[in-house]
């Protein structure tokens, strides 16, 4: 039986939690109702892991994590909690969580899971431990190998260095092993910028580019090499050779190494190809001179005529030279026609136009700059920009403008300026840049515009909503927490009381609770509908994302998605979500969704669509008003609103008893089409 100490500031979450994990029979459960208590039990004896809240008062379970970490290093610590959010998983999973494990399921069931995760993490640790032990005594086999041998772990760190490899670098154990990327520690490997094995576990498809004369011989890479001499040392050829290291799976999991001292070998090659070279270098020297003498003889011919054409060639360049400078006056003449035309449009813009150079000395201003900030015209010209743009902003600017390219001139950029008055005003500029012939920026030519009261409005909804989410957060957490402690009480009292009118009762009880936290957590995935920006996602990407963490193990996605992305809000993934959960849950008999698109005149279709039931005619745009169903009565409604957002609509065009048929529209402008990086068909894995 394994000891637990179990944490959390509610107390009845602690009690319910343990008469579960209890009556399982593998573990003894300790509890503590904060960080403090929990550190002085750790204190007064081992435990075999640790289950944790998050959102406690004193201490969050990602800093009691931390410190778990620091003086307990390595006991299996689960995160259970109410908190779902991603940026929650991400932070506990980088500080060392073995699971993390969100609150507000059906407590049956998810102590029973918290109970699965509990053993894998204790027995993974026990394994992780093991390994260690294997690879102890493999490094001591290979010490007295009477080869030069060492092996690297899939990072790239020396996990074995030999007896052998010491005489022969100089280098003991000490100063490689768990080091990576050693930097010339072996000599021998000269130029090639790595070691043999370090192909192996890098997965190059060419070593061959490093090592032009590597062999292979099954999955072994075999070549031979020259060090160059060190200080108080020869050079050498040695005998390299590395094969992978595999796990009891077929993975591999490092490389090995061997080296063997070939340098008396190679100088008796050495010495007869010397001989043989020096006999072909005579005879190559014999047939060149053979060949200039007949080049020269060419050469002279050829002379005669090409001074001929270049003499042809003089006549029509002077022809030639007195076109351009007929098309260049009637040139300048256009120039001057353009450039006064050119002006009067420039002038009656109600936006601030001016031209600079790359140092900042402006060059043109329009009548709308020098009104706006109070200038005279001759006295901006040829100087600095005479406005006060914070220190931040002006850093901005400069990198901003650093980034303009031939292929890409024009950036847009939002800064502050301080006016006369000490006024802090938004503007909006639309820099261009422009080059010379060689590609050099010349000057820019810029557009801008006060977007001072825009900037305040989006300010002022931006903390409003960030108020609205807060508290929506907090109040759904609290309701969550007491209706986790309602559900678990009600299930240990169906357990022990045998009464049928008495059950019936209780089991109504648990079927409005579970509604009820359906609904409060139904609205955590929307709360956030056209807060964040929208940004382009892959269609195919999307959809494998939500089958993979939801579990759905029937759904069909088509090619055709991996090339496609579309332009909409981020709560995309959701919208697919909650399409397969209505499917699954009002699909009677379905067996099968599948997703795919194509292209239409009109832009782009998705469809999703199933084997089940289908949809009656007479509910087909009633499934998407708000309060229609037979759960929460919002998903199609919801759907319909973060599809909005972008311009994207849906409609269902399924034919009852069929199947449902749901087509999302992406209008021209929101998607975009781009070669596959890959083509596959995918089905979601069996559970």
């Amino acid at each position: 039986m394994y000891s637990v100490l179990y944490v959390d500031d509610e107390p009845a979450l602690l009690d319910i939690g343990r008469i579960y994990l209890e009556k399982s029979g593998h573990f003894h459960v300790d509890v503590a109702e904060s960080v403090d208590e929990a550190i002085t039990k750790l204190e007064a004896r081992p435990y075999d892991a640790i289950v944790s809240d998050y959102q406690m008062a004193d201490t969050d379970g990602i800093q009691f994590l931390r410190i778990i970490r620091k003086q307990y290093r390595d006991i299996p610590f689960i995160l259970f909690t109410g908190r779902g959010r991603e940026e929650v998983v991400i932070e506990a999973l980088n500080s060392g969580a073995d699971f993390y494990l969100q609150k507000g399921g059906e407590p049956k069931s998810q102590f029973a899971e918290l109970d699965y995760k509990i053993l894998a993490a204790i027995d993974r640790r026990r394994v992780h431990n093991e390994l260690k032990d294997s690879r102890k005594q493999l490094a001591d086999l290979i010490n007295f190998l009477p080869d030069a041998t060492y092996a690297i772990d899939m990072k790239g760190h020396v996990i074995v260095w030999n007896r052998m490899m010491e005489e022969l670098t100089g280098i003991p154990p000490a100063a490689v092993l768990g080091k990576g990327n050693i930097p010339s520690p072996i000599p021998l490997y000269g130029n090639h910028g790595h070691a043999l094995a370090d192909c192996i576990v890098r997965a190059e498809e060419e070593p061959e580019k490093a090592y032009p004369d590597l062999r292979r011989s099954g999955d072994r890479l075999i070549v031979e090499t020259y060090s160059p001499p060190r200080p108080d040392e020869k050079g050498g050829y040695f005998w390299l050779t590395a094969s992978p290291l595999y796990d009891s799976g077929g993975r591999i999991v490092g490389a090995i190494e061997s080296v063997r001292d070939i340098t008396q070998r190679k100088e008796t090659e050495k010495k007869l190809k010397r001989a043989h070279d020096e006999l072909n270098i005579t005879y190559e020297h014999l047939a060149a001179t053979e060949e200039e003498l007949r080049q020269n003889y060419e050469e002279l011919a050829k002379s005669q005529v090409e001074l001929h054409s270049a003499y042809e060639q003089l006549a029509a360049t002077e022809e030639e030279l007195r076109q351009n400078y007929e098309e260049l006056a009637k040139s300048q003449e256009d120039l001057i026609r353009s450039e006064e035309r050119y002006r009067n449009v420039v002038e009656d813009q109600t936006e601030f136009i001016c031209r600079f150079t790359p140092d900042g000395k402006l060059t043109f201003v329009n009548e709308a700059y020098c009104r706006y900030f109070g200038l005279d015209r001759q006295m901006c010209i040829g100087c600095h920009h005479p406005v006060i743009v914070p220190a931040e902003d002006a850093q901005r600017i400069k990198e901003e403008l650093k980034k303009v390219t031939r292929e890409n001139p024009v950036v847009i950029i939002d800064n502050r300026i301080i006016m006369s008055s000490g006024e802090i005003r938004w503007q909006r500029w639309s820099d261009r840049a422009i080059f010379d012939t060689n590609g050099r920026i010349i000057e820019f030519q810029s557009v801008g515009r006060d977007i001072t009261e825009s900037k305040r409005i989006k300010q002022a909804l931006q903390e409003s909503n960030r108020k609205l989410n807060l508290l929506s957060n907090i109040t759904r957490h609290d309701i969550l927490n007491q209706l986790t402690v309602l559900l678990g009480a009600l299930g240990l009292l169906e357990l022990e009381i045998a009464n049928p009118e008495q059950r019936r009762l209780i089991s109504k009880a648990i079927q409005s609770s579970e509604i009820i936290r359906s609904q409060i957590s139904f609205t955590q995935q929307y709360q956030d509908i056209g807060v964040h920006k929208p940004r382009w996602q892959n269609l195919h990407a999307a959809v494998t994302t939500v089958c993979m963490d939801e579990g759905y193990c029937i759904v069909d996605i088509d090619d055709s998605l991996l090339s496609c992305e579309v332009y909409a809000d981020p709560l995309l993934r959701t919208v697919f979500a909650n399409l397969f959960e209505n499917a699954e849950m009002h699909g009677g008999k379905m067996t099968m969704i599948r997703v795919m698109g194509q292209e239409t005149p009109y832009g782009y279709t998705i469809v999703v669509e199933d084997d089940g039931d289908g949809i009656h005619n007479g509910d087909k745009q009633r499934i998407f008003q708000k309060g229609v169903g037979k759960h929460t009565g919002l998903g199609l409604f919801l759907v319909q609103e973060a599809l909005g957002i972008t311009g994207l609509t849906i409609r269902e065009v399924g034919e009852y008893g069929r199947g449902a048929r749901f087509e999302i529209l992406v209008p021209k402008g929101s998607f975009r089409i781009s070669a596959a990086s890959h083509s596959r068909h995918y089905s979601a894995p069996p559970l």
